[in-house]
């Protein structure tokens, strides 16, 4: 007997709840009729707004350094010479580490080591500035871009 009531009970509290699911479309349904109806953008007569929005003011663009220097190097300031900034040769052969050497071939390979970055460069290879001329195992030779002068860096200095 416990048991049918029970049953009945479950009965009626599902007959309640799904009698309002019926009024619970219905009031969806006459929302989305609603929105239907209303423009979702309204309408707005501004010719100031319409210049704006079709060719915007775009604001003069200044440039105070040139993209392609590092964040590091050092600006000119007003009246200054920009040249007089350019790293130099005697600058560059400081920043430069001959590290050692591998020999494959009967040629020589250098390893150095600029500004922090390690690589291998042969002769002829170019170097910021400077060309490889000679490689020996004490010593590397470059050359100035314009070939007028050269420079000898040993093994170990910096």
């Amino acid at each position: 007997m416990r048991k049918l009531i029970n049953i009945f009970i479950i009965l009626i509290c599902v007959v309640v709840v799904c009698s309002g699911c019926n009024n619970r479309r219905k009031q969806q349904q006459a929302l989305r009729e609603e929105l239907k109806n209303e423009p979702l953008i309204e309408m707005i007569d501004s010719t100031e707004l319409a210049k704006i929005i079709l060719k915007p003011e775009r604001p003069d663009l200044r440039i105070k350094r040139d993209p392609f220097t590092p964040l590091n190097a050092k600006i000119p300031e007003e009246g200054e010479d920009p040249l007089m900034f350019e790293q130099n040769i005697e600058d560059l052969l400081q920043s430069i580490k001959y590290y050692g050497y591998v020999k494959v071939n009967q040629e020589y390979s250098a390893l150095l080591i600029i500004n922090e970055e390690k690589g291998v460069f042969n002769i002829n290879d170019t170097v910021k500035e400077l060309t490889i001329s000679d490689i020996n195992q004490d010593y590397i030779v470059f050359k100035n871009a314009d070939n007028a002068r050269t420079y000898k860096l040993q093994r170990g200095e910096k």
